[in-house]
């Protein structure tokens, strides 16, 4: 085997192309120059045009005629000797009376006034031979309603378009999502930090996000209770920390320290609804506090990429989520798919909602004003 196969195959290498394609995720390019948006023809028609390409071509050679000042560096506008001498000869410049059909065509009725315009929207054609224009005769006029189309007044480079710079330090990619730790699920990514733009070599994060309590079941498949009891209450607590946290850099944990603080309040009791048919279902979520990891020192080389994860501990003991079912409790007779455990970074539409269950004593959670700025911080 050859080195270079060595190094294809090293964890290490590996772990390095992982995390520079999932950096790469977060590029996103310029928006690209689409020259047809203002494109005079009809585009979802390639064989329907609504203009012409002679009509088009008309607009372009009207306005390069006309010289606008504005429109050129040049000084066409000022006649040489020889023009001016070409205009009193030929008589253009000299004043001219108007007929007398003309005048009275457009004589302001009770003055001795005329209007001296062409009607709205007339569009005038004149031979190329009254311009001096040599070649083939053609007339020349202007259309105000045809675009003007690929007539550049001010030349653009659009290879690449401006954009504003992410000067961000760092950024999370996730921001609240739900993450279930119960039964069937002991791991999840609560955020991965992106390093972009921190100019020190090291840098101290506190992150805090919501802690929720669920639980969630379905009847048994022919079961249907027909005791006058609507509930059955059931606590779900904790002693001490139902969860491990850890920082990940790719597929490597680090050996960074940091503090835990979990929420004081450590138990909810859900009344669950024993009135329910068969194959219903039931669910609650509690919001608990904020869960928060302060002190974590990373490195912070730009393109480093660390992920926040969470581990349910499996361990028995007090550090479980445990249930707390009443004496004769029919709650594994009645249901089935019981889940039970903790939510991280639980989102707004999840937390505290109850299907066919209330919780004693609920925690409130921030408005939705606020509720974004305890996500991450």
């Amino acid at each position: 085997m050859t080195d270079s196969q060595n190094v294809c195959s090293d964890p290490g290498y590996l772990n390095s192309v992982s995390i520079r394609n999932r950096f790469r995720l977060l590029n996103v390019p310029p928006t690209r120059y689409n020259n047809l948006v203002n494109s005079p023809y009809d585009i979802s028609n390639s064989l329907q045009r609504t203009f012409t390409q002679s009509q088009l071509d008309m607009r372009r050679k009207v306005e390069i005629l006309k010289y606008s000042s504005n429109k050129t560096n040049t000084k066409t506008n000022n006649l040489t000797k020889r023009e001016k001498w070409a205009q009193l000869v030929i008589g253009s410049s000299q004043k001219r009376n108007l007929s007398y059909s003309f005048i009275q065509d457009n004589l302001v009725p009770g003055t001795t006034n005329y209007i001296n315009t062409c009607p709205s929207g007339t569009i005038l054609y004149t031979p190329t031979t009254a311009s001096g224009i040599p070649g083939k005769i053609m007339n020349l006029y202007e259309d105000p309603t045809v675009p003007l189309y690929m007539y550049v007044t001010k030349t653009e480079t659009y290879g690449l378009i401006n954009q504003e710079a992410d000067t961000r330090e760092f950024l999370y990619d996730k921001e609240l999502i739900d993450i279930y730790l119960d039964t069937s699920n002991n791991y999840g990514i609560v955020t991965s930090i992106y390093i972009k733009n921190i100019l020190t070599p090291t840098y101290t994060f506190n992150i805090e996000f919501p802690f929720s309590i669920f639980i969630s079941g379905t009847v048994k498949p022919g079961t249907f209770n027909t005791s006058t009891s609507f509930k059955e209450s059931i606590i779900i607590y904790y002693v001490s920390k139902p969860i491990e946290s850890y920082i990940y850099y790719g597929s490597s944990k680090t050996v960074t320290t940091f503090s835990e603080t979990l929420p004081q309040k450590k138990s909810v009791t859900f009344d669950i609804s024993m009135n329910l048919s068969s194959g219903q279902t039931f669910y609650g979520n509690q919001y608990f506090g904020q869960y928060s990891m302060t002190n974590i020192l990373l490195n912070t080389q730009p393109t480093f990429l660390y992920d926040l994860c969470s581990n349910r501990i499996d361990s028995t003991g007090t550090d479980l989520i445990n249930i707390d079912t009443p004496v004769n409790s029919s709650l594994y007779t009645y249901f089935e798919n019981i889940k039970y455990g903790v939510c991280l970074n639980v989102a707004y539409n999840s937390i505290n909602q109850y299907t066919n269950c209330s919780v004693q004593a609920p925690t409130s959670f921030p408005s939705p004003s606020s509720y974004k700025s305890l996500s991450l911080i």
